[in-house]
């Protein structure tokens, strides 16, 4: 058994880093201007306790089931998932934002549409601007 990660559902949260007790997860910005975060999970350090899969709230992490996770002590330290994690721009005003992905949405919506991931492509600033031009200027 071990933990398997897909970057594409990933919402750069640091959950998973913060509830990980043996500190096997490390996500760092790849430069500060860089719409390009790292995510680096050692394999040889987690206790597979499943914390960061518990908390996961996009199910980037989950628990694989392979049989092939034992490792020689000469790959000890170069055991790892090592992943990109990208972030995206505002649809509207171009500012770098993280996109929420399809299952986060439906997850937290119950379901999706087309309308509901057009408004997440938006950063928060213009998405308050738009909800606001709907709800207030055009009721």
């Amino acid at each position: 058994m071990k933990i398997k990660f897909d970057n594409t559902l990933c919402v750069l949260c640091h959950t998973c880093e913060f509830v990980c007790p043996a500190n096997a997860i490390c996500i760092e910005s790849s430069n500060e201007q860089s719409a390009l975060y790292t995510f680096t999970l050692w394999h040889n350090s987690c206790t597979l306790c499943g914390n960061c899969t518990y908390y996961c709230p996009s199910g980037a992490l989950m628990l694989s089931h392979e049989e092939n996770a034992i490792n020689t002590q000469e790959h000890k330290y170069t055991h790892a998932i090592h992943a990109n994690v990208s972030l995206t721009t505002c649809s509207s005003c171009g500012e770098t934002m993280l996109a929420l992905p399809h299952t986060f949405l439906a997850k937290a919506f119950g379901s999706t549409s087309a309308s509901l991931e057009e408004h997440f492509r938006l950063c928060p600033t213009c998405r308050r601007t738009h909800t606001f031009s709907q709800r207030v200027l055009n009721p």
